[in-house]
C-alpha cells in the first residue's frame, strides 16, 4: 500500500526534525510534524515513524 501525501509529508518533517541544523529549526519541524500527525491514525504515525527509522539505519550503513 502506497502512503498517502499526508504520511509523506510527516515523514518529510520527522526526518527534517532530526536533522535540523539548529534546536530553532528542529523545534519548527516538530511542530509541523505535530500538526500534520494528528490528522493521521496511530497506526499510520506509527507506520510513518517506523519508515523514517528504517531510512535513517539505511543512510547510517550505506550513506545518503
Amino acid at each position: 500500500m502506497k502512503p498517502t501525501k499526508k504520511e509523506i509529508k510527516f515523514m518529510e518533517a520527522l526526518l527534517l526534525a532530526i536533522t535540523a541544523p539548529n534546536d530553532k529549526l528542529k523545534d519548527e519541524c516538530v511542530q509541523i510534524a505535530s500538526s500534520i500527525g494528528s490528522s493521521l491514525t496511530e497506526k499510520q504515525r506509527d507506520l510513518a515513524m517506523k519508515g523514517v527509522e528504517c531510512r535513517l539505519e539505511y543512510a547510517r550503513r550505506y550513506g545518503s
